[in-house]
C-alpha cells in the first residue's frame, strides 16, 4: 500500500544533490517529447529536457480510462515500468502547471 503525504517543496540545491545521491525518485509527469527535449515547451523561455536521473511518467499514464487516479498497485507498476529505482524511496514529482493543478505534488512510499 502506498502512503501518500503532501511534502515540503524541495530546494534547488536538494534536487541538484539528488542527481548524485539518488536519495529519492524524481518523476516528471510531462509528455515524453517534453521530457526528452524533442517537443517544444508551451511556455516561452523554458528549456527543454529533464532533471538528470529523473523518470518520465506522463500524467495520463497514472489515470484510469474514466480519468481517476489508478489504484496503488497499478501506480507502482507504472512507476517501476518507467525505471523507478526503488518503491521504498520517496517519489517527488516535478512541478508542471498542467500536472500540479490536477494532482498535488506528493511523496509516495510504502
Amino acid at each position: 500500500m502506498l502512503k501518500k503525504e503532501l511534502c515540503a517543496v524541495l530546494l534547488h540545491v536538494q534536487v541538484m544533490a539528488n542527481i548524485e545521491s539518488m536519495e529519492f525518485n524524481v518523476v516528471d509527469a510531462r509528455s515524453e517529447g517534453r521530457f526528452r527535449g524533442t517537443a517544444p515547451e508551451p511556455r516561452p523561455g523554458l528549456r527543454g529536457g529533464h532533471i538528470p536521473g529523473s523518470f518520465n511518467v506522463p500524467f495520463p499514464s497514472v489515470l484510469t480510462a474514466e480519468g481517476f487516479l489508478k489504484p496503488d498497485d497499478d501506480l507502482l507498476a507504472v512507476m517501476k515500468g518507467a525505471g523507478m529505482l526503488s518503491d521504498t524511496k520517496a517519489i517527488v514529482s516535478t512541478p508542471d502547471i498542467n500536472f500540479t493543478y490536477r494532482y498535488p505534488n506528493a511523496c509516495m512510499h510504502e
